[in-house]
């Protein structure tokens, strides 16, 4: 897997990557089969630290054919988006300057196996008391209902081999620009660009 990544933008400390997961776990799961296509789609993922090394769940509708590339085996891309905004070369210092888009983003490149049922259904209960543990058990969303619902999908894991992982926030200008590239975002109205800032130090 190869993406450009200067050094200033390299992010390698791992406990720094899985923060930005778990705050940023909507993913896109990238799998090219050979002779076929490219395969993507859109789904929460769920980060697992309790190996070593290290792997990602999710799971996928049995309709979609890209579950049944995955099925077949092979390796696959996770890639999550951060936030990410516009910026001006007016708040620079010193000019001239050109605009530039800021951005923190994770490629995940591994092997991918598909659970056990017993698995998927734990990967989904996991998933749910992940984003809102009041439903488990509940009137709403009973377990029997979780059950029969789990027939209609397939789980996945992708034990990690390569992680890469790009926090490009303006570390290659002086430290007076990053600071005015870091307020002017803090006054946006604009809810992505202040979680931007929230990134830069």
């Amino acid at each position: 897997m190869y993406t450009y990544i200067p050094e200033k933008f390299n992010i390698e400390d791992q406990q720094q990557i899985f923060d930005f997961i778990e705050n940023n776990s909507f993913a896109t799961v990238i799998t090219n089969v050979p002779d076929k296509d490219v395969f993507i789609s859109h789904v929460p993922v769920i980060l697992e630290k309790t190996d070593e090394p290290w792997a990602l769940s999710f799971h996928l509708a049995n309709n979609n054919q890209h579950c049944q590339m995955l099925k077949a085996g092979g390796k696959s891309i996770v890639v999550f988006k951060g936030p990410h905004a516009y910026v001006s070369p007016s708040w620079y210092g010193k000019k001239p300057g050109v605009p530039t888009w800021n951005y923190v983003v994770a490629h995940i490149e591994g092997q991918v196996n598909e659970m056990s049922p017993d698995a998927l259904v734990a990967h989904v209960k996991e998933q749910v008391s992940h984003y809102e543990p009041a439903l488990l058990g509940s009137d709403i969303m009973p377990n029997e209902f979780v059950d029969r619902l789990s027939g209609m999908i397939s789980g996945f894991t992708l034990t990690v081999d390569q992680a890469l992982c790009k926090f490009k926030l303006g570390q290659n200008r002086p430290n007076e620009d990053q600071q005015s590239i870091k307020q002017h975002l803090q006054a946006s109205e604009c809810a992505i660009d202040q979680a931007l800032a929230a990134y830069m130090s």
